[in-house]
């Protein structure tokens, strides 16, 4: 939500001022994200000067005030730079990520981590990142894949000195650790569209464009059905994958996805996910352009989704969070289903190509973890992936089903509420909506295309990288065994999707550096 450059040894007693967009005292400058969705506030004294951004709160009637950075609206970041030091604090939503370094005395900071490649050093990458990458164990922590940049993660606070950069932790956020019945007589389904209803009505601001990430699954039409009955001015944007299955009729995505748009009258604009797999040519990661290297695996698929919406929109709307909303407790969950093994981190010898450099890592994939969070960590290492992207376009992403509330009363329900997101589909049925909608046979996934991409561009990109590869050079990656994996997919019938995580990581480093592009 801002980016800086601050001088930790300006010791000018000159007052910061407003100048083109920043807040500027000599060198130094702090930029906020200037969006109609956010409030910036700014106060100072001989001290120090705070500045604060939020979402701002629209129409807010709760009365819940016992969760931190809730009850004034949405998520917020403070920024207070005082004598020799600077401090940073996030706040609960995690709408975007803040990323830290320090250089000679002065701290530079940004939500879009390309912003600060000239300190992303691929000679001090940061090994447990690399491993947890590469084995896809990734993990909400304030480790990034650089060992001097950080990441600011939900209500810590990142405090800057000439002796460098510390982290800390608040405490772990109090979660509903049993659920409860509900009084009798109460609608399950209309208390769930009440605090739905005030999620999106505080986050709609009148007379702003409104998009919806239309997938046609249960997450995004519940939230399109609630933002239908609060503004005015939505379209619909939907990723097509209809043409990668052979799933078709009234079970196909677009298919399920009219029905919705049809129900509510509104415009609907679509994107082919065929035509942007991961690695086409002209994405963001073979074009070479300075990105995130833990980048969304269909980073290029959603790129052009973002770029159907840019210009036509203000805020966008998506059913982020819709699972971790109902997700069952793993104690529940093995105790209904005991056949179900507990999570365990995967073992190196399930990514044969690891190196010996990523395997000594493993061991430290649980270190520097982040506590329990107010959201669900799935949710905000989720948003640290898709919400820059709408940024750099100009567009405030909100998420509802993430609201604490909603939440905290998701917690609360029984089993029988939760479980295959039973009440979001009565929800869907009890709308008029058609079972197809609400409980379709065969719900498309993305996997085909994974599959594409990686059969079409990710195999000739994994030749490239036995040739040239900084994961393979720095021992990340195995070569022998990398080549191995190459010649059995050549031919094979399924490609390891693993094989992604090596090529993206690869180009995303490269794309931080001076490093070539690996040809295509």
């Amino acid at each position: 939500m801002l980016s800086c450059r601050i001088d930790l040894r300006d010791a000018s007693a000159d007052r910061w001022r407003w100048h083109g967009g920043k807040l500027v005292r000599g060198a130094s400058w702090v930029r906020p994200v200037i969006h109609p969705t956010v409030l910036v506030t700014v106060s100072q004294d001989a001290d120090r000067t705070r500045l604060v951004i939020q979402e701002r709160a629209y129409q807010d009637h709760a009365t819940d005030a016992d969760i931190a950075g809730v009850a004034n609206g949405g998520d917020q970041l403070e920024a207070v730079v005082g004598s020799g030091s600077a401090r940073f604090t996030a706040g609960v939503g995690g709408t975007a990520p803040l990323y830290l370094t320090m250089a000679g005395g002065i701290v530079y900071g940004s939500w879009h981590l390309p912003d600060l490649r000239r300190h992303t050093n691929t000679e001090r990458l940061l090994d447990r990142a690399v491993a947890r990458v590469l084995t896809r164990q990734l993990r909400y922590s304030s480790d990034t894949l650089f060992q001097d940049i950080v990441m600011v993660t939900e209500r810590a606070t990142a405090t800057a000195t000439p002796a460098g950069i510390t982290v800390g932790l608040p405490p772990a956020a109090q979660h509903v650790i049993a659920a409860r019945q509900p009084r009798g007589g109460t609608n399950v389904v209309e208390a769930f569209e009440t605090l739905l209803a005030s999620a999106v009505s505080r986050a709609v601001p009148p007379g702003m464009r409104i998009g919806i990430e239309l997938s046609g699954g249960v997450d995004s039409a519940n939230v399109a059905l609630t933002l239908a009955r609060h503004a005015t001015a939505i379209t619909c944007f939907g990723l097509l994958l209809d043409d990668l299955t052979d799933i078709r009729g009234e079970q196909g995505q677009d298919c399920r996805r009219q029905a919705v748009v049809s129900m509510l009258g509104l415009p609907d604009i679509t994107v082919q996910a065929s035509k942007h797999p991961p690695f086409v040519p002209g994405g963001i990661r073979c074009r070479g352009v300075a990105h995130d290297p833990g980048a969304a695996f269909y980073r290029e698929a959603f790129d052009a989704l973002r770029d159907a919406a840019a210009g036509n929109v203000d805020i966008m709307m998506t059913g982020l969070g819709g699972d971790e909303l109902l997700a069952l407790p793993a104690t529940e969950t093995a105790a209904r289903s005991p056949r179900i093994a507990p999570n365990v981190n995967q073992r190196s010898t399930d990514v044969p190509w690891l190196g010996p450099r990523a395997q000594v890592a493993l061991a430290d994939v649980n270190t520097n973890l982040a506590p329990v969070p107010v959201l669900p960590l799935p949710t905000l290492m989720s948003f640290a992936l898709h919400n820059p992207a709408y940024l750099q376009a100009g567009i405030w992403p909100i998420s509802p089903l993430t609201d604490p509330r909603l939440l905290r009363f998701g917690e609360q329900l029984p089993f029988v509420w939760r479980r295959d997101k039973t009440l979001l589909r009565e929800r869907l049925r009890c709308a008029g909506l058609p079972s197809y909608v609400y409980r379709p046979d065969r719900p498309e996934t993305f996997s085909p295309l994974m599959q594409l991409g990686l059969r079409r561009y990710g195999l000739d990109l994994t030749r490239h990288m036995l040739n040239e590869s900084l994961l393979i050079d720095a021992g990340y990656i195995d070569y022998t065994q990398f080549a191995a994996i190459y010649e059995a997919a050549v031919g094979a019938a399924q490609i390891p999707s693993l094989l992604c995580d090596a090529i993206a990581l690869e180009l995303g480093l490269r794309s931080l550096t001076t490093h070539p592009l690996l040809p295509t």
